[in-house]
């Protein structure tokens, strides 16, 4: 009997924490959607790491340049120069839109 009680207890607390780690992540984002709704840029900060962010964003809008210019016409002198502008306009546009000031704008 009293292995049993073990099992059960442990079971318990195994459910338990289980149950806290898939909750986490929805009350982080309930914290993140309270303080943009708030106004609270400085407490964005606490919760989006923004400068990796950011460089995510960049590289994943500058693969899908990559690709959908890769699609294109080979034989166009222009294309490197499109891409090159095409980055650095999409870095400025990042930097710019991807900030806690900006998203509290949004909301």
């Amino acid at each position: 009997m009293h292995k049993r009680s073990i099992i059960i207890s442990l079971t318990v607390i195994a459910l338990a924490m289980l149950g806290w780690l898939y909750y986490q992540p929805y009350r982080t984002l309930g914290k993140i959607r309270e303080a943009a709704l708030n106004g609270e840029s400085e407490a964005l900060k606490d919760y989006v790491d923004f400068p990796s962010l950011r460089e995510s964003i960049k590289e994943n809008i500058n693969a899908l340049l990559s690709r959908e210019m890769a699609k294109g016409d080979q034989n166009n002198p222009f294309a490197a120069l499109g891409m090159v502008l095409a980055g650095k306009i999409v870095e400025q546009l990042v930097d710019s839109f991807v900030s806690p000031r900006s998203i509290v704008a949004l909301t």
